[in-house]
């Protein structure tokens, strides 16, 4: 597990992403913003199993934002 120092709190498990999927009936008219997102990884997960229009992260940590922007470059690469 990766640490960027005292401002990390914990992270959302892909498991536990997956059962608030299953829970919610996500449409394309969705927008999921994900406050204090660390390096993405739930924002990447939604994006990829829902149908949601916009999915976008927001976090203060300089280390951690930086390696959400190289994951979505990588990301969207994929999938052109």
């Amino acid at each position: 597990m990766m640490s960027f120092g005292l401002q990390v709190y914990g992270e959302t498990s892909y498991d536990l992403v997956c059962q608030m999927i299953d829970q919610i009936e996500i449409t394309k008219d969705d927008i999921f913003v994900d406050l204090g997102s660390g390096v993405g990884q739930v924002v990447l997960q939604m994006a990829a199993a829902t149908p949601c229009k916009i999915c976008f992260g927001v976090e203060r940590a300089e280390v951690p934002s930086k390696y959400a922007e190289v994951s979505c470059i990588i990301v969207c690469c994929f999938h052109r």
